[in-house]
């Protein structure tokens, strides 16, 4: 995909020890050489940060927020690249603010990385502030949803000054899924669900189809989508479908050249109905569970937990190490989970209208107002 530029492209260069940086506006993959998911594994990365990741979310999320991205590669003194951050600025009530191209449909905000370079701490302080000087002036830093680690892999970003309490993502070993499926809780529930499907069964025949195929395509998506449109509007009051450039960007995950390349489409039919559905993304060994929907009309017999444990077992044969089950206290995670994953936040005000800005928003938290400016799109993946 193309993403059409609106303004000059600009690029700066700061160098200095043995680390330089580059920074450049507008979408210039190429120039770059922004890595794609098939990469090189000398690369440590997760699919949110891969090209065909954000080369989609800056054809849809991007393009209908307006931001400025902000391509950083920092390399070493043979010119092999250390990190790449794939920064945006966004302009919200006149504030600047410096983020990822998250907008709320990534799990994860983690450079890549190369597995043979390991910063330190001193280190790291010393590059951002190469990284902050080569980036154009904004009024708030915010940057979300950090992990301390990937792949066993320090994360430098976690270096920055971090806010307290901590948000944990959920993640399976699927090496582990036998033992877990031999907990006594999990042994319990699996027999129940199969008692469920076999009562699905009795009321059409019943089927789960991954990647489905032409003629299914339309339905299957098309179901996820309306599902999941009612299962916002009633759990949280608000459609985040509608918000900018979300629909066309899960929509563009669904065609044929993202479809087992970086996501994964899958439902559970039961004759022609939609029981449950669920879009992920996928790479580097790892699935994403991410928009998981249901029929509330089949809330008896949990099609959604269906499908969670089909698709976790399908993971398994397929030969994916890691089920990531995202962010969020929920207690499906809890009966499947064999590690979480903590995930940091760095917010800084850089100018008076920055600390202004965070101030209202934090205001706007407590009191559980939605103003328009300073909402910060959620994504909700558990109502299975």
């Amino acid at each position: 995909m193309e993403w059409k530029r609106i303004r000059p492209t600009w690029m700066t260069r700061a160098e200095s020890s043995d680390l330089s940086v580059e920074v450049r506006e507008g979408a210039e993959w190429d120039a770059v050489g922004w890595p794609s998911i098939a990469a090189d594994p000398a690369l440590e990365m997760s699919v949110f940060q891969s090209r065909e990741f954000l080369e989609t979310w800056m054809a849809t999320i991007g393009r209908d927020r307006a931001v400025r991205p902000a391509l950083v590669v920092v390399s070493d003194a043979d010119t092999r690249p250390v990190l790449y951050l794939p920064f945006v600025i966004e302009t919200r009530l006149g504030v600047n603010l410096l983020r990822f191209m998250d907008a709320g449909v990534s799990d994860l905000n983690v450079p890549i990385m190369a597995r043979q370079r390991h910063l330190t701490e001193t280190e790291f302080a010393a590059l951002w502030k190469k990284i902050r000087s080569a980036l154009p002036p904004v009024d708030v830093i915010d940057l979300r949803k950090m992990p301390d680690h990937l792949n066993g892999l320090r994360n430098p970003m976690t270096y920055l000054p971090c806010a307290s309490g901590d948000v944990y993502g959920h993640a399976v070993a699927l090496s582990h899924l036998p033992d877990i499926n031999a907990r006594a809780p999990v042994v319990r529930m699996r027999k129940k669900l199969r008692r469920q499907f076999q009562r699905l069964g009795e009321i059409a025949p019943t089927r789960f189809v991954s990647n489905p195929s032409k003629e299914e395509f339309s339905r299957v998506v098309d179901g996820l989508f309306d599902l999941k449109r009612m299962q916002y509007l009633r759990t949280r009051g608000r459609d985040f479908l509608e918000a900018p450039g979300v629909r066309q960007f899960y929509r563009a995950m669904t065609t044929p050249d993202r479809l087992g390349r970086i996501s994964d489409l899958s439902a559970l039919i039961c004759g022609e109905e939609i029981a449950s559905a669920h879009l992920g993304f996928i790479g580097r060994g790892r699935f994403y569970y991410v928009m998981p929907a249901y029929d509330i009309r089949y809330r008896a017999l949990a099609p959604g937990y269906q499908l969670l444990d089909h698709l976790l077992s399908q993971c398994r044969d397929d030969g994916y190490q890691v089920f990531d089950l995202g962010e969020g206290e929920h207690r499906y995670k809890e009966k499947f989970m064999t590690h979480q994953v903590r995930l940091r936040t760095h917010q800084r005000a850089v100018t008076v209208a920055g600390m202004i800005y965070l101030q209202a928003n934090r205001i706007r938290r407590r009191l559980d107002i939605q103003v328009p400016g300073f909402l910060i799109a959620d994504r909700d993946t558990h109502d299975q």
